[in-house]
């Protein structure tokens, strides 16, 4: 009667066992994030679906801008699909890791001063926009007070056979024709990123 017991018992820590390997595994294989730092990176869901993202060097630096100018940077996410899934879901982030541009507000907007060429409140000073590989624009945004990672975009793609996307990055420092002294030498640093994501 105990040995029976004993393998009863066994065998339940045994189920328990394989049950939390499992899950664990599933976990860490799902939320994999990859960067792109260092030129390539990828990534694969538990079953085994795959992300390839290149972005070569994927710090995008803007320093001491004058305004008008920007940078753009290329980057490509391959999918290779599974004969189980062929849809897959993923969030291309751009992570902020210095962002020293400030608005024009009213601690820098100086009307008091004679001859003063004022610059304009709140504008849009530095935006990000997103492309796809024929030039539409796929987002658009103020990176004005931002300094942490941002989601661009999320894309749903289907493919039957491993298939690479184009994207372009532009981060601009816009020319508001007023004053914008308020932001000379200032610098931006970010780099992309793409991660798997839960579709809208």
């Amino acid at each position: 009667m105990h040995s029976v017991e004993k393998k009863i018992y066994l065998g339940l820590l045994v189920c328990l066992l394989v049950s939390v390997v499992g899950t664990s595994f599933a976990y860490f294989a799902s939320s994999t994030t990859i960067s792109g730092e260092g030129g390539k990176a990828n990534m694969s869901t538990a079953d085994m679906v795959g992300v390839s993202f290149d972005a070569g060097d994927s710090a995008i630096n803007l320093q001491n801008a004058m305004p008008g100018l920007g940078k753009e940077k290329g980057f490509a996410v391959t999918l290779t699909p599974t004969s189980n899934t062929k849809t897959i879901t993923y969030a291309i982030k751009l992570n902020i890791t210095e962002n020293t541009f400030v608005k024009c507000d009213d601690t820098n907007y100086k009307a008091d001063e004679p001859n003063q060429n004022l610059c304009t409140k709140d504008a849009e000073e530095l935006v990000y926009t997103l492309m796809d590989e024929e030039g539409n624009t796929l987002a658009t945004g103020d990176l004005l007070g931002k300094t942490e990672s941002l989601t661009l975009k999320k894309e749903t793609k289907t493919v039957d056979v491993e298939t690479t996307f184009n994207y372009k990055l532009n981060v601009t420092y816009k020319d508001t024709n007023a004053d914008q002294n308020h932001n000379a030498n200032k610098s931006f640093v970010g780099s992309l990123s793409v991660e798997f994501a839960q579709a809208d």
